[in-house]
């Protein structure tokens, strides 16, 4: 696997950036912070994006260890190494799923300790490559009666646009029993629910679409959980990867950039859970 770190001062990232656009005439006309991530987007050059994933105190210091191909679920995960398979006595109805090596060590842990505690946690569901998401993308705009951008916005009340979906890069489970999207879990009526929002951070995972108002994206889910220490990573290796000119063809995907997916939905993320 191929590393490329970028190490640059901030005010040399940002006079490159400025003499790119000045270069190419494009005028910056949004200026959004999300999620702490600094997003410039240029409007004149819809087919072209130029992001700075800068934090405030920090000279900026990105490594890309993924490709943009895995990250939009284009890869055999089933073969690859760096993945292996859930134990069977955390997957519901013993399903055959996977996670990163990492994100799968840390789920068990988490789950054998739950069970210590009386809270029984099954996956539901794990790492989707492209084709899989399609499958539940298809399902969902077929029945949406919205059309064109609003369609896209209707679907992804609860289901990700295929090569965009967090399930593709193996942090990402569904836990069983903890809700759906008409009645969600809560603390005082789900003692799973309950036991994740108190202990998950130990193990790494938190509810990474949480009922933050300010958040945008999603709807709130009480049973998708994401292992942060990787997940994160991979979101600002997505902003530095990615354009609307890659997103793979399926039924809405030339509404992508009409809802701005990218800064919106990848970018629409809770807080990650900083322990002391």
């Amino acid at each position: 696997m191929s590393v490329i770190r970028y190490s640059i001062h901030p005010f040399r990232l940002l006079a490159l950036a400025l003499s790119i656009l000045i270069f190419d005439s494009c005028q910056l006309t949004q200026d959004k912070k999300t999620n702490g991530y600094l997003i410039k987007q240029s409007a004149q050059q819809n087919e072209k994006r130029y992001y700075e994933v800068a934090d405030s105190t920090d000279t900026p210091s990105i490594t890309i260890k993924y490709s943009l191909q895995e990250l939009m679920g284009q890869n055999d995960y089933k073969g690859d190494s760096s993945f292996r398979q859930i134990s069977r006595s955390y997957s519901y109805n013993n399903r055959t799923q996977y996670l990163r090596i990492e994100a799968c060590d840390s789920l068990e842990a988490m789950c054998e300790s739950a069970l210590a505690d009386g809270i029984r946690l099954r996956v539901r569901s794990a790492t989707r490559n492209f084709e899989d998401q399609c499958y539940f993308w298809n399902r969902d705009w077929k029945k949406t009666n919205k059309n064109g951008a609003q369609g896209c916005i209707d679907v992804m009340r609860i289901v990700a646009m295929p090569g965009v979906s967090r399930h593709h890069w193996g942090t990402e489970v569904d836990i069983d029993g903890l809700g759906n999207s008409k009645k969600l879990a809560s603390i005082e009526n789900n003692k799973r629910y309950a036991w994740l929002k108190k202990n998950a951070a130990k193990f790494g995972y938190y509810q990474c679409y949480d009922s933050d108002s300010s958040r945008t994206g999603y709807q709130e889910e009480t049973w998708h959980w994401s292992f942060y220490p990787l997940s994160e990573e991979m979101t600002r290796a997505m902003v530095y990867l990615m354009s609307y000119g890659d997103i793979p063809e399926f039924e809405g995907c030339e509404f992508a950039e009409e809802i701005q997916v990218i800064e919106n939905y990848v970018l629409g993320v809770g807080e990650v859970p900083r322990l002391k």
